[in-house]
């Protein structure tokens, strides 16, 4: 009996932990989607590889220290001729004595160098620039995505509310239909039963389909939204942001200068610039560049391995060098027109981005007018095809009007209300594309 019970205790308390809400917030929706994003993750990646890039790039100025140790063997072997006195001879002549030696010389080496570029005449400073402006190119395409994901987080919201909205309609539909036949199967109604039953049971037929496809469209898109928020599937949420149906008011003038801190035309720009300063560098490669450079050299040698008896050396040297390519065979002058036709394609991509944007943005702000337009006709229409509708109610329940007349009054009231929905949908996400364009 403790066991039953102990696992009808784990059992309800799974349920109920299963069927815990979690209410969502359209803005909660956005953070946990940039949060679980691997876009964002990899521009990040971009970004601190971006500056990393640079720090390279400015060692280039700094000062560069080496130091080298090395130790060697070396076996001699020599022959020769060598011209001695002649000891039979005490006039002094000398005669020739051959000789061979086998000796092995040990050495060790160490030094110490430092070098410094005084001037190189704009290579530095020029991939200096690059990559600050690479840095920048990161930041802004960063941008861009995190502005592409709270649409995509927007848009995977509000088709969440809109199904729900659809699903709602569709079940009052349903409800109505159930509700007329009850209805004409009461006393209260006295009219010949049989045409007009048939025509509300096959209503009802109608209806049932419309309701499971919105309820499997309701599932799917709640499981889009999760995934995308990283929400378990198996959680209940609760969308706690609606419709907006403020309608706002749009400056087109003011929007369109808005748009030029759209950061793709930022980074468009950035590009731009990287690619002339990389050519600039290209170009100067040739140019001579101007050094200074220091170290100590310590250096013992020895016949025996210990080096206990040697001959040790010690350098100490100080210098400028200057160096320059004479000829390269035209690499220089390749590389900087290379770099000068990335900087023309970059050119023309912004060109087409900013003529994208503001066709976007356009269209944008004309669809959202004619929608509001559309929607203030609609929620006129709404009423009537409500008031329409309870009117042809009573005369049903009266017996002065049909089944069909009923449904068709119905049908029309649903049609409306699915398009206010669908009106509304378009409206807020006309609204968050603007806003993706020129920002908050």
């Amino acid at each position: 009996m403790k066991k039953i019970f102990l696992i009808v205790s784990v059992l309800a308390f799974l349920i109920i932990h299963n069927g815990e809400a979690k209410e969502l917030l359209l803005e909660d929706a956005i953070s946990l989607t940039l949060k679980n994003s691997e876009d964002i993750q990899k521009a990040e990646l971009d970004f601190e590889k971006a500056k990393l890039f640079l720090k390279e790039s400015e060692s280039a100025k700094s000062f560069k220290a080496d130091f080298g140790l090395s130790y060697q063997r070396s076996d001699i072997e020599e022959e020769g001729v060598a011209y001695v006195n002649n000891p039979n001879n005490l006039s002094g002549a000398l005669i020739k004595r051959p000789y061979s030696s086998d000796s092995t010389v040990y050495g060790v080496s160490a030094e110490l160098s430092v070098s410094k570029v005084i001037y190189a005449f704009g290579k530095i400073k020029q991939a200096i620039k690059a990559a600050q402006y690479n840095i920048d190119i990161s930041k802004y395409q960063k941008e861009a995505i995190k502005r592409e994901l709270r649409y995509a987080a927007s848009l995977a919201y509000y088709y969440s509310v809109l199904s729900d909205e659809l699903l709602k309609i569709d079940k009052s539909s349903y409800e109505n239909a159930l509700n007329s036949k009850k209805l004409l199967q009461s006393n209260e109604v006295s009219r010949p039963i049989k045409s007009d039953l048939i025509r509300i049971s096959s209503d009802i037929a109608l209806r049932k389909p419309e309701v499971d496809t919105s309820e499997y469209t309701r599932e799917e898109s709640y499981r889009n939204l999760k995934i995308l928020c990283g929400i378990s599937e198996d959680t209940n949420l609760v969308l706690k942001s609606q419709f907006s149906d403020e309608f706002l008011k749009f400056n087109k003038e003011e929007l369109l200068k808005k748009l030029e801190n759209n950061p793709k035309l930022l980074a468009y720009q950035s590009v731009i610039k990287m690619y002339e300063s990389y050519a600039y560098a290209k170009k100067y490669t040739n140019y001579p560049t101007l050094a200074f450079y220091g170290g100590h050299n310590k250096s013992l040698n020895s016949e025996e391995a210990s080096i206990d008896d040697n001959m040790d050396s010690d350098t100490t040297y100080v210098g400028l060098s200057l160096n320059m390519s004479l000829w390269d065979g035209g690499s220089a002058k390749a590389s900087f027109l290379q770099e000068k036709k990335e900087e023309k394609k970059a050119l023309l991509n912004l060109v087409k981005a900013k003529k994208d944007l503001i066709k976007e943005l356009r269209n944008c702000l004309e669809k959202y007018e004619s929608y509001v337009k559309v929607y203030q006709n609609q929620k006129r229409a709404c009423s009537l095809a409500k008031e329409s509708y309870e009117t042809s109610l009573l005369r049903f329940s009266a017996g002065q009007t049909s089944a069909t007349e009923l449904n068709d009054t119905e049908k029309a009231l649903t049609s409306i209300q699915k398009g206010i929905a669908k009106t509304l949908f378009e409206l807020n996400l006309l609204k968050a594309n603007i806003e993706k364009l020129i920002g908050t």
